[in-house]
């Protein structure tokens, strides 16, 4: 299964070390993000975002992608979607180079508390701190544009804290959510299991959300008549019980 990781720049993404994606799939970047890491491919829309990068040399070693490259400095023309934002150009380049499953890190979308919600906001090329929020509608309806155009493609959002979702993003079947606990355990290979009787086996990443699935596929076994007896609540909620394993695909 072939995984991508786009990076936005929300907030959100802080505290989250981005050096754990390495050699866990393709990672797609943003703008300035280049100066405190260096993704496999990084989007730049903005004519002057993209000029600080080439200056800065960056593109003679690295990919970068940006709708007016300058000759000589080693960036590319954007080849999809190049009429959007930054990050959704990246997710679209994720979907186009037959990633399966595509993580979202750093989508915020809204403002905190109605200002500007950048990692970089008072850099050069940014809004200064405090500005007023950036509007995120355009953003919203091309992220949907690719969640209907690639159904096969699973996406994951990452988040931190109350897991805003714009009303645009609800109810796509190949769209989940999940923090960065449960994102870090996904990214390990991390999982919990119990095994009981009649062959059922329930993996997941969370020990809570495992202990959920097992007692609802014992109660409808229970009740098919496939299983007499279900194991008790004493069994489920001791640890003991479980096994927490890696897994190697």
């Amino acid at each position: 299964m072939k995984k991508a990781f786009v990076l936005g720049n929300g907030t959100s993404r802080h505290g989250f070390n981005l050096s754990k994606l390495y050699d866990k799939g393709i990672v797609y970047g943003c703008n300035a993000l280049y100066r405190d890491f260096t993704p496999d491919v990084l989007i730049a829309v903005n004519n002057l975002m993209a000029r600080e990068i080439e200056d800065s040399g960056y593109a003679k070693k690295n990919i970068l992608y940006t709708r007016e490259p300058v000759s000589g400095t080693g960036s590319q023309k954007i080849m999809y979607d190049w009429k959007w934002s930054s990050g959704p150009v990246a997710i679209s380049y994720a979907c186009e180079e037959e990633n399966d499953v595509v993580f979202l890190l750093g989508f915020d979308f809204q403002g905190t508390e109605g200002k500007i919600n950048d990692v970089y906001a008072g850099t050069q090329n940014y809004k200064p701190v405090g500005s007023t929020e950036t509007p995120y509608g355009s953003w919203v309806e091309q992220v949907c544009e690719l969640l209907q155009r690639h159904p096969g493609i699973e996406f994951v959002r990452v988040y931190k804290g109350d897991n805003f979702v714009p009303e645009g993003l609800k109810g796509y079947e190949n769209l989940r959510f999940m923090d960065y606990k449960q994102f870090e355990q996904e990214l390990n290979d991390t999982y919990y299991f119990l095994c009981g009787g009649a062959g059922l086996c329930v993996r997941a990443l969370d020990l809570q959300e495992v202990v959920l699935k097992f007692q609802m596929y014992q109660k409808e076994m229970v009740e098919s008549g496939k299983w007499e007896n279900g194991w008790s609540d004493s069994v489920l909620s001791d640890e003991n019980n479980w096994l927490k394993m890696e897994v190697v695909e």
